[in-house]
Protein backbone atom coordinates (compact mmCIF):
# COMPACT_ATOMS: atom_id res chain seq x y z
CA UNK A 1 0.00 0.00 0.00
CA UNK A 2 1.47 3.38 -0.17
CA UNK A 3 1.18 6.61 1.44
CA UNK A 4 -0.51 8.74 -1.37
CA UNK A 5 -1.86 8.37 -4.39
CA UNK A 6 -1.26 11.84 -7.23
CA UNK A 7 -4.16 11.12 -10.21
CA UNK A 8 -2.28 13.79 -12.23
CA UNK A 9 1.60 14.79 -13.55
CA UNK A 10 0.98 17.96 -14.19
CA UNK A 11 2.06 21.13 -12.43
CA UNK A 12 0.10 20.78 -9.76
CA UNK A 13 0.47 17.12 -9.20
CA UNK A 14 4.37 17.05 -9.63
CA UNK A 15 5.00 19.79 -6.80
CA UNK A 16 2.55 18.03 -4.48
CA UNK A 17 4.92 14.27 -5.92
CA UNK A 18 7.65 15.73 -4.67
CA UNK A 19 6.77 17.82 -1.31
CA UNK A 20 5.66 14.65 -0.44
CA UNK A 21 8.21 12.31 -0.98
CA UNK A 22 10.74 14.49 0.81
CA UNK A 23 8.89 13.80 3.93
CA UNK A 24 9.76 9.94 3.08
CA UNK A 25 6.05 9.15 1.92
CA UNK A 26 5.52 6.68 -0.80
CA UNK A 27 4.11 8.14 -3.51
CA UNK A 28 2.13 6.97 -6.76
CA UNK A 29 1.55 8.95 -9.11
CA UNK A 30 -0.83 7.89 -12.17
CA UNK A 31 -0.96 9.85 -15.20
CA UNK A 32 -3.52 9.03 -18.31
CA UNK A 33 -0.76 10.87 -20.86
CA UNK A 34 2.17 9.18 -21.77
CA UNK A 35 4.52 11.91 -20.42
CA UNK A 36 4.34 14.12 -17.79
CA UNK A 37 3.68 17.87 -18.31
CA UNK A 38 1.86 17.41 -21.12
CA UNK A 39 0.16 20.70 -20.80
CA UNK A 40 3.59 22.50 -19.17
CA UNK A 41 5.03 22.17 -22.57
CA UNK A 42 2.93 24.41 -24.08
CA UNK A 43 2.61 26.76 -21.39
CA UNK A 44 3.89 30.52 -22.65
CA UNK A 45 4.12 29.52 -26.00
CA UNK A 46 6.47 27.07 -24.98
CA UNK A 47 8.53 29.27 -22.65
CA UNK A 48 7.07 28.58 -19.10
CA UNK A 49 5.72 31.83 -17.35
CA UNK A 50 6.42 30.30 -14.07
CA UNK A 51 4.82 32.81 -11.97
CA UNK A 52 4.69 36.99 -11.21
CA UNK A 53 7.25 39.00 -9.04
CA UNK A 54 5.08 41.81 -8.99
CA UNK A 55 2.34 39.15 -7.38
CA UNK A 56 -1.25 40.77 -6.64
CA UNK A 57 -4.60 39.57 -5.74
CA UNK A 58 -6.31 42.28 -6.65
CA UNK A 59 -8.81 41.45 -9.90
CA UNK A 60 -6.19 39.15 -10.94
CA UNK A 61 -8.03 35.88 -9.97
CA UNK A 62 -12.02 34.46 -10.33
CA UNK A 63 -14.34 32.05 -8.82
CA UNK A 64 -17.52 31.54 -7.82
CA UNK A 65 -16.86 31.25 -4.22
CA UNK A 66 -17.66 34.74 -2.72
CA UNK A 67 -15.03 33.41 -0.06
CA UNK A 68 -12.33 32.76 -3.01
CA UNK A 69 -9.71 35.98 -1.64
CA UNK A 70 -9.70 34.44 1.46
CA UNK A 71 -8.90 31.13 0.21
CA UNK A 72 -6.09 32.41 -1.98
CA UNK A 73 -4.41 34.80 0.82
CA UNK A 74 -4.48 31.23 2.99
CA UNK A 75 -3.18 29.03 0.55
CA UNK A 76 -0.76 31.17 -1.42
CA UNK A 77 0.42 32.92 1.73
CA UNK A 78 1.87 36.65 1.73
CA UNK A 79 4.84 35.78 -1.46
CA UNK A 80 4.00 32.96 -3.30
CA UNK A 81 6.55 34.19 -6.17
CA UNK A 82 9.31 33.89 -2.95
CA UNK A 83 8.24 30.32 -2.21
CA UNK A 84 8.46 29.44 -5.77
CA UNK A 85 11.74 30.57 -6.34
CA UNK A 86 13.18 28.58 -3.53
CA UNK A 87 11.61 25.59 -5.25
CA UNK A 88 12.87 26.08 -8.82
CA UNK A 89 16.38 26.43 -6.97
CA UNK A 90 16.22 23.10 -5.01
CA UNK A 91 15.48 21.12 -8.03
CA UNK A 92 17.98 22.93 -9.89
CA UNK A 93 15.66 24.87 -12.30
CA UNK A 94 17.47 28.66 -13.06
CA UNK A 95 14.63 30.92 -13.68
CA UNK A 96 14.93 35.06 -14.53
CA UNK A 97 12.39 38.00 -14.37
CA UNK A 98 11.46 40.15 -17.01
CA UNK A 99 11.16 44.23 -15.81
CA UNK A 100 7.77 43.21 -16.26
CA UNK A 101 8.20 40.75 -13.14
CA UNK A 102 7.06 37.91 -15.11
CA UNK A 103 9.77 34.96 -14.44
CA UNK A 104 10.58 32.16 -16.81
CA UNK A 105 13.17 29.34 -16.68
CA UNK A 106 16.69 30.76 -18.22
CA UNK A 107 16.74 28.24 -21.58
CA UNK A 108 13.04 29.94 -22.28
CA UNK A 109 12.08 26.43 -22.64
CA UNK A 110 9.28 24.58 -20.61
CA UNK A 111 10.91 21.53 -21.13
CA UNK A 112 13.19 22.40 -18.85
CA UNK A 113 10.83 23.25 -15.99
CA UNK A 114 9.12 19.53 -16.65
CA UNK A 115 12.38 17.70 -16.96
CA UNK A 116 13.62 19.28 -13.67
CA UNK A 117 10.53 18.82 -11.82
CA UNK A 118 10.44 14.59 -12.94
CA UNK A 119 14.06 14.31 -12.39
CA UNK A 120 13.63 15.47 -8.69
CA UNK A 121 10.39 13.30 -7.91
CA UNK A 122 12.20 10.31 -9.36
CA UNK A 123 15.47 10.70 -7.77
CA UNK A 124 13.16 10.97 -4.47
CA UNK A 125 11.77 7.43 -5.48
CA UNK A 126 8.25 8.09 -6.53
CA UNK A 127 6.77 5.69 -9.11
CA UNK A 128 5.42 6.88 -11.92
CA UNK A 129 1.98 4.89 -13.81
CA UNK A 130 1.59 6.69 -17.66
CA UNK A 131 -0.85 5.82 -19.95
CA UNK A 132 -2.96 4.62 -17.13
CA UNK A 133 -6.22 5.97 -16.57
CA UNK A 134 -8.26 6.02 -13.35
CA UNK A 135 -11.85 4.68 -13.87
CA UNK A 136 -13.18 4.68 -10.22
CA UNK A 137 -11.97 5.70 -6.50
CA UNK A 138 -13.33 3.25 -3.86
CA UNK A 139 -12.86 4.64 0.12
CA UNK A 140 -12.55 1.93 2.56
CA UNK A 141 -12.45 2.38 6.16
CA UNK A 142 -8.68 3.88 6.12
CA UNK A 143 -7.74 3.66 2.66
CA UNK A 144 -8.59 4.13 -1.26
CA UNK A 145 -8.72 1.62 -3.69
CA UNK A 146 -8.03 3.41 -6.92
CA UNK A 147 -9.43 1.47 -9.86
CA UNK A 148 -7.34 2.06 -13.46
CA UNK A 149 -7.50 0.83 -16.64
CA UNK A 150 -4.18 -1.43 -15.55
CA UNK A 151 -5.24 -2.85 -12.42
CA UNK A 152 -5.91 -1.30 -8.98
CA UNK A 153 -3.70 0.15 -6.84
CA UNK A 154 -3.83 0.97 -2.45
CA UNK A 155 -3.10 4.19 -0.79
CA UNK A 156 -3.68 5.62 2.49
CA UNK A 157 -4.80 9.20 1.08
CA UNK A 158 -5.43 10.59 -2.56
CA UNK A 159 -4.67 13.71 -4.82
CA UNK A 160 -6.84 14.70 -7.62
CA UNK A 161 -4.30 16.66 -9.37
CA UNK A 162 -6.13 15.94 -13.34
CA UNK A 163 -5.77 19.41 -14.46
CA UNK A 164 -9.69 20.18 -16.39
CA UNK A 165 -10.92 21.01 -19.81
CA UNK A 166 -8.68 23.49 -21.34
CA UNK A 167 -6.69 21.90 -24.32
CA UNK A 168 -8.31 18.53 -25.47
CA UNK A 169 -5.55 18.32 -27.92
CA UNK A 170 -3.70 18.18 -24.60
CA UNK A 171 -4.88 16.15 -22.54
CA UNK A 172 -7.73 18.13 -20.86
CA UNK A 173 -10.77 16.40 -20.08
CA UNK A 174 -13.62 16.49 -17.63
CA UNK A 175 -12.08 13.09 -16.24
CA UNK A 176 -10.98 14.93 -12.65
CA UNK A 177 -14.64 16.44 -12.50
CA UNK A 178 -15.95 13.29 -12.51
CA UNK A 179 -13.58 11.72 -10.17
CA UNK A 180 -14.25 14.82 -7.64
CA UNK A 181 -18.19 14.46 -7.96
CA UNK A 182 -17.92 10.72 -7.44
CA UNK A 183 -16.75 11.48 -3.82
CA UNK A 184 -19.08 14.00 -3.35
CA UNK A 185 -17.91 17.20 -4.46
CA UNK A 186 -19.74 20.24 -6.35
CA UNK A 187 -18.96 20.63 -9.64
CA UNK A 188 -19.48 24.71 -10.56
CA UNK A 189 -19.98 25.89 -14.35
CA UNK A 190 -16.82 25.05 -15.89
CA UNK A 191 -16.17 27.14 -19.16
CA UNK A 192 -13.14 28.09 -21.21
CA UNK A 193 -11.23 31.31 -19.68
CA UNK A 194 -7.83 32.79 -21.40
CA UNK A 195 -9.36 32.53 -24.69
CA UNK A 196 -10.84 34.63 -27.32
CA UNK A 197 -14.53 36.03 -27.61
CA UNK A 198 -16.44 35.87 -30.59
CA UNK A 199 -18.94 38.29 -31.20
CA UNK A 200 -21.90 39.00 -33.31
CA UNK A 201 -20.84 41.77 -36.01
CA UNK A 202 -18.71 40.79 -38.47
CA UNK A 203 -15.34 42.44 -38.42
CA UNK A 204 -13.60 40.07 -40.05
CA UNK A 205 -11.87 43.02 -42.74
CA UNK A 206 -10.12 44.15 -39.11
CA UNK A 207 -8.17 40.42 -38.97
CA UNK A 208 -4.69 41.00 -38.02
CA UNK A 209 -5.07 44.30 -36.92
CA UNK A 210 -3.81 44.68 -33.22
CA UNK A 211 -4.34 48.19 -31.16
CA UNK A 212 -3.85 49.75 -27.42
CA UNK A 213 -7.04 50.66 -25.79
CA UNK A 214 -9.00 51.08 -22.63
CA UNK A 215 -11.64 47.91 -22.98
CA UNK A 216 -14.87 47.92 -20.99
CA UNK A 217 -17.20 44.42 -20.34
CA UNK A 218 -20.93 45.70 -20.36
CA UNK A 219 -23.71 43.71 -19.13
CA UNK A 220 -27.46 45.59 -20.01
CA UNK A 221 -24.76 49.04 -20.43
CA UNK A 222 -23.15 48.46 -16.69
CA UNK A 223 -19.78 47.89 -16.34
CA UNK A 224 -18.94 44.22 -15.21
CA UNK A 225 -14.80 44.42 -15.88
CA UNK A 226 -12.67 46.76 -17.20
CA UNK A 227 -8.81 46.40 -18.97
CA UNK A 228 -6.01 48.33 -20.75
CA UNK A 229 -3.93 46.65 -22.85
CA UNK A 230 -3.43 45.25 -26.82
CA UNK A 231 -6.31 44.23 -28.41
CA UNK A 232 -6.00 42.11 -31.17
CA UNK A 233 -8.96 41.81 -33.92
CA UNK A 234 -9.55 38.35 -35.67
CA UNK A 235 -11.90 36.74 -38.20
CA UNK A 236 -14.15 35.58 -35.42
CA UNK A 237 -14.19 38.30 -33.15
CA UNK A 238 -11.52 39.65 -30.49
CA UNK A 239 -8.49 38.42 -28.98
CA UNK A 240 -5.41 39.19 -27.09
CA UNK A 241 -4.44 39.33 -23.45
CA UNK A 242 -6.64 42.32 -22.60
CA UNK A 243 -9.49 40.36 -23.49
CA UNK A 244 -8.24 37.02 -22.14
CA UNK A 245 -8.15 38.52 -18.49
CA UNK A 246 -11.62 39.32 -18.69
CA UNK A 247 -13.62 35.75 -20.42
CA UNK A 248 -13.99 34.58 -16.76
CA UNK A 249 -16.27 37.15 -16.04
CA UNK A 250 -17.47 37.06 -19.30
CA UNK A 251 -18.27 33.25 -19.38
CA UNK A 252 -20.03 33.69 -16.26
CA UNK A 253 -22.72 36.42 -17.45
CA UNK A 254 -23.13 34.54 -20.92
CA UNK A 255 -24.97 32.25 -18.86
CA UNK A 256 -27.35 34.96 -17.50
CA UNK A 257 -27.24 37.15 -20.39
CA UNK A 258 -27.08 37.26 -24.44
CA UNK A 259 -26.67 41.30 -23.39
CA UNK A 260 -23.05 41.43 -22.96
CA UNK A 261 -21.02 43.83 -24.66
CA UNK A 262 -17.09 44.89 -25.44
CA UNK A 263 -16.77 48.93 -25.49
CA UNK A 264 -13.49 49.69 -26.60
CA UNK A 265 -11.96 52.84 -26.32
CA UNK A 266 -9.67 52.76 -29.62
CA UNK A 267 -8.13 56.01 -28.53
CA UNK A 268 -8.26 56.91 -24.71
CA UNK A 269 -5.17 59.76 -24.58
CA UNK A 270 -6.79 62.12 -27.32
CA UNK A 271 -8.34 65.21 -25.69
CA UNK A 272 -10.85 67.91 -27.40
CA UNK A 273 -8.15 70.61 -27.91
CA UNK A 274 -5.71 67.81 -30.27
CA UNK A 275 -9.04 66.69 -32.14
CA UNK A 276 -10.23 69.77 -33.05
CA UNK A 277 -6.12 70.79 -34.05
CA UNK A 278 -5.98 67.75 -35.82
CA UNK A 279 -9.24 68.63 -38.13
CA UNK A 280 -7.80 72.16 -38.41
CA UNK A 281 -4.50 71.04 -40.10
CA UNK A 282 -5.76 68.17 -42.24
CA UNK A 283 -8.75 69.80 -44.22
CA UNK A 284 -6.53 69.48 -47.10
CA UNK A 285 -5.91 65.82 -46.76
CA UNK A 286 -8.71 63.37 -47.60
CA UNK A 287 -10.42 62.33 -44.30
CA UNK A 288 -8.72 58.45 -44.51
CA UNK A 289 -5.37 59.67 -44.38
CA UNK A 290 -6.45 62.23 -41.25
CA UNK A 291 -7.91 59.04 -39.13
CA UNK A 292 -4.87 56.95 -40.25
CA UNK A 293 -2.60 59.10 -38.21
CA UNK A 294 -4.89 58.10 -35.40
CA UNK A 295 -5.64 54.80 -36.24
CA UNK A 296 -4.71 51.50 -38.06
CA UNK A 297 -6.15 51.95 -41.99
CA UNK A 298 -8.47 49.02 -41.66
CA UNK A 299 -10.03 50.35 -38.30
CA UNK A 300 -10.02 53.94 -40.06
CA UNK A 301 -11.70 52.31 -43.36
CA UNK A 302 -14.05 50.12 -40.91
CA UNK A 303 -15.16 53.27 -38.90
CA UNK A 304 -15.58 55.48 -42.32
CA UNK A 305 -17.61 53.09 -43.40
CA UNK A 306 -19.95 51.96 -40.57
CA UNK A 307 -20.30 55.97 -40.47
CA UNK A 308 -21.13 56.31 -44.26
CA UNK A 309 -18.11 58.72 -45.39
CA UNK A 310 -16.25 57.90 -48.30
CA UNK A 311 -12.82 57.55 -47.53
CA UNK A 312 -12.09 59.74 -50.57
CA UNK A 313 -13.60 62.55 -48.94
CA UNK A 314 -11.57 65.48 -48.21
CA UNK A 315 -11.43 66.49 -44.85
CA UNK A 316 -12.99 69.56 -45.36
CA UNK A 317 -15.57 68.37 -46.89
CA UNK A 318 -16.42 66.76 -43.52
CA UNK A 319 -18.15 68.74 -40.85
CA UNK A 320 -16.73 69.31 -37.48
CA UNK A 321 -19.92 67.45 -35.96
CA UNK A 322 -19.20 64.99 -37.97
CA UNK A 323 -15.81 64.51 -37.39
CA UNK A 324 -16.36 64.10 -33.67
CA UNK A 325 -18.98 61.90 -34.65
CA UNK A 326 -16.17 59.26 -35.73
CA UNK A 327 -13.66 60.03 -33.06
CA UNK A 328 -16.89 58.79 -30.59
CA UNK A 329 -17.44 55.83 -32.74
CA UNK A 330 -13.57 55.29 -32.29
CA UNK A 331 -13.61 55.51 -28.64
CA UNK A 332 -16.65 53.48 -28.20
CA UNK A 333 -16.34 50.99 -30.40
CA UNK A 334 -18.70 48.16 -29.57
CA UNK A 335 -19.10 45.18 -30.20
CA UNK A 336 -22.15 42.14 -29.09
CA UNK A 337 -20.35 39.19 -27.49
CA UNK A 338 -21.82 35.89 -29.05
CA UNK A 339 -19.91 32.71 -27.44
CA UNK A 340 -16.28 31.92 -26.19
CA UNK A 341 -14.09 30.23 -28.30
CA UNK A 342 -13.45 26.66 -27.22
CA UNK A 343 -11.99 24.39 -24.63
CA UNK A 344 -8.71 24.04 -27.35
CA UNK A 345 -8.34 27.30 -27.69
CA UNK A 346 -8.22 28.48 -23.74
CA UNK A 347 -5.34 28.49 -22.15
CA UNK A 348 -7.23 27.18 -18.48
CA UNK A 349 -11.03 27.10 -17.28
CA UNK A 350 -13.23 28.96 -15.29
CA UNK A 351 -15.51 27.53 -12.63
CA UNK A 352 -14.47 23.47 -11.02
CA UNK A 353 -14.78 21.80 -7.50
CA UNK A 354 -16.68 24.16 -5.32
CA UNK A 355 -13.36 25.69 -3.42
CA UNK A 356 -15.92 26.45 -0.50
CA UNK A 357 -15.60 22.10 0.08
CA UNK A 358 -11.56 22.54 0.37
CA UNK A 359 -9.71 23.79 3.31
CA UNK A 360 -7.40 26.60 2.42
CA UNK A 361 -4.70 25.50 4.75
CA UNK A 362 -4.07 21.94 3.35
CA UNK A 363 -6.10 21.48 0.03
CA UNK A 364 -8.42 18.73 1.81
CA UNK A 365 -11.83 18.08 0.87
CA UNK A 366 -14.06 18.73 3.82
CA UNK A 367 -16.49 16.07 1.99
CA UNK A 368 -14.41 13.19 2.05
CA UNK A 369 -10.88 13.51 4.04
CA UNK A 370 -8.08 11.90 2.81
CA UNK A 371 -9.00 13.42 -0.24
CA UNK A 372 -6.98 16.35 -1.67
CA UNK A 373 -7.64 18.78 -4.65
CA UNK A 374 -5.35 20.80 -6.43
CA UNK A 375 -4.70 23.06 -9.68
CA UNK A 376 -7.13 23.42 -12.63
CA UNK A 377 -9.52 21.28 -11.49
CA UNK A 378 -10.35 23.69 -8.64
CA UNK A 379 -12.72 27.01 -9.03
CA UNK A 380 -10.13 29.08 -9.69
CA UNK A 381 -8.65 30.59 -12.12
CA UNK A 382 -6.38 33.89 -13.20
CA UNK A 383 -4.79 36.08 -15.16
CA UNK A 384 -2.12 35.81 -17.72
CA UNK A 385 1.59 36.25 -16.19
CA UNK A 386 2.19 33.60 -14.17
CA UNK A 387 -1.14 33.41 -11.81
CA UNK A 388 -2.31 29.81 -13.07
CA UNK A 389 0.87 28.39 -12.67
CA UNK A 390 1.24 29.67 -9.02
CA UNK A 391 -1.58 28.74 -8.06
CA UNK A 392 -1.25 25.12 -9.48
CA UNK A 393 2.37 25.02 -7.76
CA UNK A 394 1.59 26.03 -4.48
CA UNK A 395 -1.37 24.26 -4.24
CA UNK A 396 0.52 21.28 -4.90
CA UNK A 397 2.99 22.11 -2.50
CA UNK A 398 0.30 22.79 0.41
CA UNK A 399 -1.53 19.39 -0.16
CA UNK A 400 2.10 17.83 -0.18
CA UNK A 401 3.25 19.66 3.21
CA UNK A 402 -0.21 18.14 4.90
CA UNK A 403 -0.46 14.41 3.60
CA UNK A 404 -0.53 12.16 6.56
Amino acid sequence: MYDVCVIGAGASGLCCAITAARRGLNVYVIEKNKKAGKKLYATGNGKCNLTNRYFSFAHNYHSTSSQYELFLKTLLGSKPDEELFHFFESIGLKVYQTTEGYVYPMSNQASAVVWSMLDEAQQLGVKFDFRTQVTNIHKNTDSFTIHTTNGQITASEVVLACGGRSYPSLGGSDYGYQLAKSVGHTITNVMPALCGVKVKEDISSLSGVRARANVNITLHEEVIAYEDGEVQFTNYGLSGIVIFNMTSIIGKNLSLSNDIQVVINLLPGITPDEIKNLYDISKNRFIHGTINSLLNDKLACYILHKIGINEKTKTSDVSFSKFKEIIHYAKHFTCSVDALCDYETAQVCSGGVCIDEIDAVSCESKICPGTYVVGEILDIDGACGGYNLTFAFISGIRAGEHIC
